[in-house]
């Protein structure tokens, strides 16, 4: 399955869902980044901006502590101290730590994955 914005849903570590449009990522949300480095390095080129070593973050879980001033851009602080900005569209939200009103703006289908409901239980 696609999600809207692209990720596979099964690109997602266990407990982490793709956002969606309804769901605005904010400060202190933990994020990982989606795990295809091919389509992680495309749209971040295009919309965000590159370096290399943003590749040693591909797949990695990190916290949002900002946005970038011009663009779309979330910043991501890693476990390492250091912090990359990637596009919305390549980031995943750990669903466990958010409150309920906030875990049903996502789809469900990743509402479903994320707590372990099969998918046609969820209302």
């Amino acid at each position: 399955h696609w999600h809207w914005n692209g990720i596979l849903e099964d690109d997602a570590p266990d407990g982490y869902a793709p956002v969606n449009g309804k769901y605005k990522l904010q400060i202190g949300d933990q994020v990982a980044v989606s795990s295809d480095l091919e389509r992680v390095r495309d749209v971040t080129e295009r919309l965000v901006g590159w370096h290399r070593e943003k590749a040693a973050y591909v797949g990695q879980a990190g916290v949002v502590f900002g946005t970038d001033w011009v663009g779309p851009g979330i910043r991501v602080k890693f476990s390492d101290g250091h912090w990359w900005s990637f596009h919305p569209q390549t980031l995943c939200i750990k669903v466990d730590t958010l409150p309920l009103s906030k875990q049903q703006l996502l789809s469900r289908h990743s509402e479903a994955r994320a707590t372990g409901i099969p998918e046609e239980d969820v209302p």
